[in-house]
């Protein structure tokens, strides 16, 4: 089922905000620095899993939850390289899966 997420060109939109993509790197790389478990993160609304290649490398185990499958594809066909990265679909009412329970992640971003 295609959602109002799969109409616009997300990867487009942040090659453009290179300043605000940098600023959310910095921050997010310091805010990992401080968490001592890295176990588990799940990206809430993720995307095509543009912050992956900051939160893949540091955390064993990394969920994207998307409700866009065509950001899902996308994010797949960017990450293969990561094996402990996954993406889920996720937007309530629409028949797609139920987010995995929060207290089973050491960090949680949207």
């Amino acid at each position: 089922m295609s959602t109002p997420y799969d109409l616009f060109d997300y990867t487009n939109f942040w090659e453009k905000r290179s300043f605000e993509d940098k600023c959310e790197r910095i921050v997010l790389g310091r805010f990992f620095g401080l968490i001592d478990k890295k176990n588990r993160l799940i990206d809430i609304g993720g995307g095509f899993g543009r912050l992956a290649s900051i939160y893949a490398p540091i955390f064993s185990s990394c969920t994207v939850l998307e409700p866009s499958i065509k950001q899902i594809e996308i994010g797949k066909k960017k990450f293969k390289a990561f094996s402990n990265l996954s993406f889920a679909a996720y937007l309530r009412g629409f028949g797609y899966s139920e987010p995995q329970q929060q207290a089973q992640h050491n960090a949680q971003i949207h």
